[in-house]
């Protein structure tokens, strides 16, 4: 294991030296910073993916709060109309605006806007976030702020006594395009008085 060195100047204090003949080769220490590099990418890796996961979780929960929202809305409007002993999905005639539920693509927030959309990527179906930190369709200038999301609700008649109410929410990350869909039937149960 070791090499004995002779050392040949007398003058020298040391005349003889032992160095050990092992230790890492060049090619050792290469094979061990690339198993080491190999390593820390696959960490890396998973972190980058780990945090991109949790971004569209994040956004799923939102737009399916959002779809619920939505149907609560057209549900209040249903329940409202039996409040005021209207049709269920005519309503009133003092309040056209919002007080029915009609075939139809709407877009529709807290604040009682309903507007005719065409789909998911008309302009009226952007939606804001306004200063009470609220989602709505329209932008007030200078209070609001733009969000990633879209929203529409869908309206079909099954029946005189039933609806079929699909919301959809659709927003994009970076190139794709996710979409949120929930739906539900509303039925006029309640006795026509």
């Amino acid at each position: 294991m070791f090499v004995k060195i002779v050392h040949k100047n007398p003058k020298l204090p040391i005349a003889n030296c032992q160095l050990p003949s092992s230790g890492f080769t060049i090619m050792e220490m290469v094979v061990v910073i690339f198993v080491i590099s190999f390593g820390l990418l696959g960490v890396i890796s998973l972190v980058t993916q780990n945090v991109q996961v949790g971004y569209i979780n994040k956004n799923m929960i939102i737009a399916s709060q959002l779809c619920q929202e939505s149907l609560e809305m057209v549900r209040n409007i249903r329940d409202d109309n039996w409040l005021g002993s209207d049709d269920w999905k005519t309503g009133s005639t003092s309040n056209p605006n919002t007080d029915w539920i009609q075939d139809g693509v709407y877009s529709l927030d807290y604040t009682g806007n309903i507007t005719n959309t065409s789909d998911i990527n008309d302009p009226n179906a952007k939606l804001y976030i306004d200063g009470n930190n609220l989602y709505r369709h329209l932008s007030i200038p200078g209070t609001a702020t733009t969000t990633a999301f879209s929203r529409t609700v869908e309206i079909k008649t099954e029946t005189d006594a039933s609806s079929t109410v699909e919301c959809v929410v659709q927003w994009k990350t970076g190139s794709n395009t996710h979409r949120f869909t929930a739906q539900t039937v509303f039925y006029n149960w309640r006795p026509v008085p």
